[in-house]
C-alpha cells in the first residue's frame, strides 16, 4: 500500500477490499469450502495460495525496490496513534463481548459468531471504501450523517436490552444487539478512518491498528473471565465506547 499512491492515489481502497475479500472467504469457507474439500485437500489448497502470495510480494518487492529507497518514512502523530489504538481496541473487544450474550439467547451455533465478525469486516469496507477517498476530507469521520448522530441512541439501547429488557420473540434480543453491533461498529471504523495519515506513515498506522485490536481481544477473551462472574465486559465496552466518542468530539 506505501508503492501504491504514487501511481494510482489513495492506498486505502485497498485496505477496503482486503477486508471485503476477508468477508467473502470467511462466507465461503463455511458455506462451499468445508462442504467440498477435505481438510487434507484444503490444507494442500491454501498452501498453494499462500506460496503464490509470497512469490507475488517478492516480485512487486523486486519491482518496486528503486521507489522504496526514494520514499521517506514517517511516523503517525503519538496522539492520532492513541486514537487508533483505542478505537481498534473497542471495536475488537465490541465484537468479542457481544458473542457472549449473543450465545447465551441463542446458542453456540457459528452462525452466532460468524455474523458478528462479518459485520465487523463489513463496516470496515465501508468505512475505507473507494468514494471516500474523494467525498472526505482528512480528518473527517467516513460514517454516514445518521451513524455519527444516532450512535449514542443505539449504545443506550444495547445497555437498556442487557439489563434486562425483554421482547416477545426469542430472536428479537439478539438482532437488537447485532443491530447495535453495526451502527457502532461503522461509527467506529469511520473514526478510524478519519484517523488516516499520508502513505509514509502508513507502517505505523497500521501498528497501531493491529495492537489495539489484538489487545482489545485479549482482554476480553483471557482478562475478563477472570475479573467477572458475569458478561460485564459487553456494557463495560459500551460505556467506555461512548465516553471515549464524547471526548474525542471535543478534542
Amino acid at each position: 500500500q506505501g508503492w501504491f499512491p504514487k501511481e494510482r492515489g489513495s492506498p486505502y481502497r485497498l485496505y477496503a477490499l482486503s477486508n471485503l475479500a476477508a468477508l467473502v472467504t470467511l462466507v465461503a469457507q463455511g458455506s462451499l469450502i468445508d462442504a467440498q474439500l477435505a481438510l487434507s485437500e484444503q490444507s494442500y489448497a491454501w498452501s498453494a495460495l499462500y506460496l503464490v502470495f509470497a512469490l507475488s510480494g517478492a516480485v512487486c518487492t523486486l519491482k518496486q525496490r528503486n521507489h522504496r529507497r526514494k520514499q521517506g518514512r514517517q511516523s503517525l502523530k503519538a496522539r492520532s496513534g492513541l486514537r487508533c489504538f483505542t478505537l481498534s481496541f473497542l471495536s475488537s473487544a465490541l465484537l468479542l463481548s457481544l458473542s457472549n450474550p449473543i450465545t447465551l439467547e441463542c446458542g453456540s451455533s457459528p452462525i452466532f459468531w460468524t455474523l458478528p465478525l462479518l459485520i465487523f469486516l463489513g463496516t470496515y469496507a465501508l468505512a475505507f471504501s473507494p468514494k471516500n477517498a474523494l467525498s472526505r476530507s482528512r480528518g473527517a469521520s467516513s460514517a454516514p450523517r445518521w451513524i455519527r448522530h444516532l450512535w449514542p441512541h443505539f449504545a443506550l439501547l444495547g445497555l437498556f436490552f442487557y439489563a434486562g429488557a425483554d421482547l416477545p420473540l426469542e430472536w428479537a434480543k439478539p438482532a437488537v444487539f447485532i443491530v447495535v453491533f453495526f451502527v457502532l461498529a461503522w461509527a467506529m471504523h469511520g473514526e478510524i478512518y478519519a484517523e488516516r495519515p499520508r502513505s509514509e506513515a502508513l507502517t505505523s498506522y497500521y501498528l497501531w491498528l493491529a495492537l489495539g485490536g489484538w489487545m482489545g481481544g485479549s482482554a476480553v477473551a483471557l482478562l475478563a473471565p477472570k475479573l467477572f462472574s458475569s458478561l460485564a465486559e459487553f456494557p463495560l465496552t459500551l460505556i467506555a465506547f461512548a465516553l471515549f466518542m464524547a471526548w474525542n468530539r471535543r478534542t
